[in-house]
């Protein structure tokens, strides 16, 4: 599935091993990088996106206005604590798609919203009415795997 249709990056902090970047279609391997991998540029988004994962291991999380997320809480802290990856989205806004298995969690990265949760979804939670509109199902069955080709 394309998330959104953006293109996305992954991106990587030294001190936490699952934020990762794939600019080279090398399946994110972070080899002699003197930075960690994070990409030029990128260093505060990977900074801000380490921050939201050490407060999600507080069990901090917070909510944007338009949240939508079908995961629940405690999924979501799940996710934002110990991602297998975190991507910024490829368009303006820059968001962080926290990933782990086939369940993400999307959350703003910029401004007075920063560190606030967009939404989650995946197979661990509800499809919903989009995703059944999507997809076919029920709004109830479980959401389809997210995956990044």
């Amino acid at each position: 599935m394309i998330l959104a249709g953006l293109a996305t990056r992954r991106i990587g902090v030294k001190t936490h091993p699952h934020l990762k970047h794939d600019s080279g279609g090398d399946g994110g391997k972070v080899e002699g990088s003197e930075n960690g991998g994070i990409p030029k540029g990128f260093e505060k988004l990977a900074k801000s996106a380490n921050d939201i994962s050490k407060k999600a291991k507080e069990g901090k999380i917070k909510y944007a206005s338009n949240y939508h997320g079908r995961l629940g809480k405690e999924k979501e802290l799940e996710i934002l604590s110990n991602p297998d990856a975190v991507y910024v989205a490829g368009n303006n806004s820059q968001n962080y798609i926290y990933r782990k298995g086939g369940n993400v969690v999307i959350v703003e990265s910029k401004g007075s919203s920063k560190g606030n949760t967009i939404t989650s979804y995946g197979p661990d939670g509800a499809r919903g009415e989009s995703g059944a509109a999507i997809f076919g199902g029920k709004a109830t069955e479980p959401g389809m795997p997210v995956t990044f080709v």
